[in-house]
């Protein structure tokens, strides 16, 4: 009856006596990997950081095996598996795991990223209350302040309401300056940069009057892609029209007319 009493309060005594300060987490480190106490310095460093959350278990694990330190004391297989174990898990690996992992030919990287990512380091992150992995911060991106001056300005009326600008602009991003050509369509009392390029809408060339679903201007060109329309009573449908030179190259047409229904990849109609 007294041994079973004096068991129970060395294991109760062993239990509460254990040290779990985040210091004795990081001293263990010390004397695991590099087999001497820790400099007042780096004690302070590494305690900061994982009791402000800023170091994680994982982190310092990665710190302590790629130093420098840790490098140079030149160790072999069996002595790395069991530093591992005294460091990480705070005890001593029992021979089976020692076997396991010296007969079956991993790496030292493979072996240390499993321990690494196992429970039983997870757990004895949680007993000294440290973060085991810290979560990725999504990338915020600045907001760059833009300032557009614009210059030599070029309008092109490409149908009733909207207008294309072309200009030669100096855009200034947080004070540097760079020389761009930009182009503004300006529909319903807005600038949209579209580039030349721009979505629904309609192109009138004197009496004729195009629908397309997409078109660009450059230069003198102006290309148009799946067109319906009339040209004057004659009904137009493509999937391409280019207008230059005041004459309409149609792709892949059908234009018909009161007399004839052409139905062509090219077909060339000269300007009324």
């Amino acid at each position: 009856m007294f041994y079973r009493f004096f068991l129970f309060f060395t294991l109760t005594f062993n239990l509460y006596a254990k040290d779990y300060s985040i210091e004795f987490f990081v001293n263990n480190f010390y004397k695991s990997f590099f087999n001497r106490k820790a400099d007042v310095i780096g004690l302070n460093q590494y305690t900061n950081q994982l009791k402000s959350k800023k170091l994680s278990c994982i982190k310092i694990a990665k710190v302590f095996v790629n130093s420098t330190e840790f490098k140079h004391r030149m160790i072999n297989k069996d002595e790395f598996i069991r530093i591992l174990y005294q460091a990480m898990f705070q005890r001593k690996v029992d021979i089976n795991g020692l076997n396991y992992w010296l007969n079956s030919g991993y790496s030292r990287e493979y072996i240390f990223n499993q321990l690494l990512n196992s429970n039983e380091y997870k757990n004895i992150c949680n007993l000294y209350g440290i973060v085991f992995k810290l979560k990725k911060k999504k990338d915020i991106k600045k907001i760059e302040i833009t300032k557009i001056v614009l210059s030599d300005i070029t309008t092109t009326v490409l149908s009733s309401g909207k207008v294309l600008f072309r200009i030669n602009a100096k855009k200034s991003v947080n004070n540097v300056q760079n020389k761009k050509i930009l182009s503004l369509l300006f529909n319903q009392e807005k600038f949209m940069l579209k580039n030349y390029y721009y979505e629904y809408g309609d192109f009138l060339i004197k009496n004729t009057k195009l629908h397309f679903n997409k078109a660009y201007k450059i230069n003198n060109t102006v290309y148009m892609y799946n067109v319906t329309g009339k040209i004057k009573k004659n009904i137009l449908k493509a999937k391409k029209v280019i207008y230059q030179n005041q004459k309409l190259y149609l792709k892949n047409c059908e234009y018909k007319t009161q007399n004839r229904v052409y139905r062509r990849k090219t077909l060339t109609i000269n300007q009324f």
